[in-house]
């Protein structure tokens, strides 16, 4: 019985100690790793460096430019212009359209929509912003209007047709 006793002790030790090993210093612990890397989408929508090509937003007779961000919803955006839609008024800040199609969706938390943000909310309503403010909500980013000076006027209040086209 004690030969056993002292058997399962040494075994119980030996597994230890060699676990006791393979576990990693307090300060191994607590330390951060760089080896990966955290993309906001937020930021790599907005740098500017992920452009593909510029489309023409028209409202009544105003003609605004946007920049389109290099992505697989934007391209299937820009697939489908020109299109004529009526978007209706959503807040008092946006105008949407729902596409017959789906589209590929890469959603993100903006926490801050911007005047002229150009989004995807789901995978099908197209969103015009001509406010800035704060959401809790997910879009796709498809682009945004360089000069939003007079969108808001050009949109007005209620629903609106708006005309998207390849510059």
């Amino acid at each position: 019985m004690m030969n056993q006793i002292i058997s399962s002790f040494i075994s119980f030790t030996i597994t230890l100690s060699m676990t006791a090993c393979t576990i990693a210093s307090q300060e191994e612990i607590l330390q951060p790793d760089t080896s990966i890397e955290i993309v906001n989408p937020n930021d790599e929508v907005n740098s500017g460096e992920n452009i593909v090509k510029n489309i023409e937003i028209i409202v009544n007779d105003n003609v605004f430019t946007a920049e389109v961000y290099d992505n697989e919803t934007a391209k299937s955006f820009v697939s489908m212009l020109p299109i004529t839609v009526n978007m209706k008024d959503l807040n008092d800040n946006e105008k949407f359209y729902y596409l017959s199609d789906n589209l590929i969706t890469d959603t993100f938390y903006p926490e801050q929509i911007h005047a002229g943000d150009l989004m995807l909310y789901n995978s099908n309503c197209l969103v015009l912003f001509y406010e800035s403010f704060y959401t809790s909500y997910s879009y796709t980013a498809i682009g945004k209007i360089d000069d939003v000076d007079g969108l808001k006027e050009a949109v007005g209040n209620g629903d609106v047709q708006i005309t998207f086209q390849v510059k």
